[in-house]
């Protein structure tokens, strides 16, 4: 309505002028012997002022819809749902069931959503939802902000909280600063307003110096700038030594995880220097925006390949699974097996890729070997003869059973176990912590296999690559020793 009443205004905005120069207030000129006075007909003059009067009216629509109570500020029309596209909110209507209160202090900005400045209550809520494991939609809706605000806020620190300042107990308070301003105008002495605070005089002394003396003191203007100096960011060990940067950064590219690379710096001293860093420390240094010792590259080489710290409660959505027949339970199995004394006790499951592409992977319960299996397809007869095909070489004493979840894929386990010679183990129903060595594998692994990628297009060989970077890497529940390294312990003893 607003358009068409311009538009219309517009276009008949020269024909008025038009009418005006050549009509009835036009004058003749006396050099011109031909002239003849032109005049409109009345109902012509009267519809073209009729559009400018929409003009008029028109414009003072538009410009003053943002100060009516519609649940928008002043500024502009458009306000924005907190989980949705910016919609026009009419100033005669009523305002949106789930737009903010009109006297909230949410500042909706020109160009249609909330304001990406957040109070330090939002904060808060960002930080405690974030902690819960919401995601970022979830939070901006809570919290009645743009989701881009929330982002931003969580990038600056990689998704770590930063930790709240604080007034150390031994320094001077704004309290005892303005009892030393009193005592200053009072005429006192810097020893005998230490007295009163029973704090050391030359604490006093040097209070009084580094703020203008005790002429130009003022308790407010030293306690602020106190603050303000309080700020003395050390830098980290990644930024003073060089050689250990360069260890960090080896060891990154070579997919190491940050705690593989520190217990490795413990047990090698010599290689830094005799310099120790915590995993926590190189963590940070990689998703803090404002440490730039390592480049922001690094941060693929992770597991997850994540560029923030996400919340260990994120939620996770599943998914079902069929029913298969004459399945021999978990409790049944031998105690060696329970013990994981006796190398040869496999777990196994599949992981995906983009449908229907999967990869099946294999955990050996004691050494944690990792084996990849190409599959050509994720139905029980493709699984059952990839299985076979790749495990048939193996020692008997390294193949004796394999543990599965209850997925359809296993549908023909029984001549599996046949055919290989072995007994197949299947866990609880939704108890995927059964199978724990498979499933912490299986996350190590998303860093090479990712759930959007398809997993076809990966070689016998490729995979083989894949798992012998896993077989040759220390683990902390290995004692930090390579599953290869456990594997040939084991074969010795």
């Amino acid at each position: 309505m607003v358009g068409w009443s311009i538009s219309a205004g517009l276009l008949s905005a020269s024909g008025i002028s038009g009418t005006i120069s050549r009509g009835v207030c036009s004058k003749p000129e006396a050099s011109d012997p031909d002239y003849t006075l032109v005049r409109e007909e009345p109902l012509i003059v009267c519809l073209r002022w009729t559009s400018a009067f929409s003009v008029l009216l028109g414009a003072c629509w538009f410009y003053t819809a943002p100060f009516s109570d519609s649940g928008t500020s002043s500024g502009s029309c458009w306000a924005t749902e907190s989980s949705g596209p910016p919609f026009y909110c009419n100033p005669w209507r009523s305002q949106p069931v789930n737009a903010p209160p009109s006297g909230g202090s949410m500042r909706i900005d020109r160009r249609g959503g909330p304001g990406m400045v957040l109070s330090l209550e939002q904060q808060d809520a960002v930080w405690e939802r974030w902690r819960a494991g919401e995601p970022v939609r979830v939070i901006a809706r809570a919290v009645c902000c743009n989701r881009e605000a929330v982002r931003r806020l969580l990038a600056v620190t990689g998704g770590i909280r930063p930790a709240a300042r604080s007034r150390a107990p031994l320094r001077l308070s704004l309290t005892e600063r303005e009892e030393i301003s009193r005592g200053l105008a009072a005429g006192d002495s810097a020893r005998a307003i230490a007295t009163r605070l029973r704090r050391s005089a030359s604490s006093v002394s040097r209070e009084i110096a580094r703020n203008g003396g005790p002429t130009q003191y003022r308790a407010a203007a030293a306690d602020r700038r106190a603050w303000e100096n309080a700020r003395r960011p050390k830098p980290c060990k990644l930024e003073t030594h060089d050689d250990l940067r360069s260890i960090v950064q080896e060891k990154l590219m070579a997919d190491w995880s940050p705690q593989q690379i520190a217990a490795w710096l413990r047990l090698t001293p010599a290689s830094a220097q005799g310099v120790r860093i915590s995993h926590e420390a190189i963590y940070r240094t990689l998703y803090i925006s404002s440490r730039l010792s390592l480049p922001s590259t690094l941060k693929t080489h992770l597991r997850s390949g994540r560029g923030m710290r996400t919340s260990r409660k994120a939620r996770r959505a599943g998914h079902g699974r069929g029913r298969l027949r004459n399945m021999v339970s978990i409790h049944d199995r031998p105690e060696q097996i329970e013990t994981r004394t006796e190398v040869g006790h496999w777990e196994g499951d599949l992981v995906m890729g983009r449908r229907p592409s999967a990869v099946a992977t294999l955990v050996e319960r004691t050494t944690r070997i990792v084996r990849l299996v190409k599959l050509d397809g994720i139905k029980g007869p493709d699984v059952r003869a990839a299985l076979v095909q790749n495990l048939r070489g193996m020692p008997k004493s390294l193949l004796r059973s394999i543990t599965w979840d209850r997925g359809r894929e296993m549908s023909e386990h029984e001549q599996l176990a046949h055919d290989l010679g072995i007994h197949v183990y299947f866990c609880d129903p939704r108890s995927p912590w059964q199978r724990g060595s498979n499933e912490n594998t299986n996350r190590l692994l998303r860093q090479y296999l990712a759930k959007n990628a398809d997993l076809y297009r990966f070689t016998q060989d490729e995979l083989d690559q894949i798992a012998n970077k896993i077989n040759t890497r220390p683990r902390q529940v290995l004692d930090w020793l390579s599953s290869r390294e456990r594997l040939r312990a084991c074969r010795l003893a």
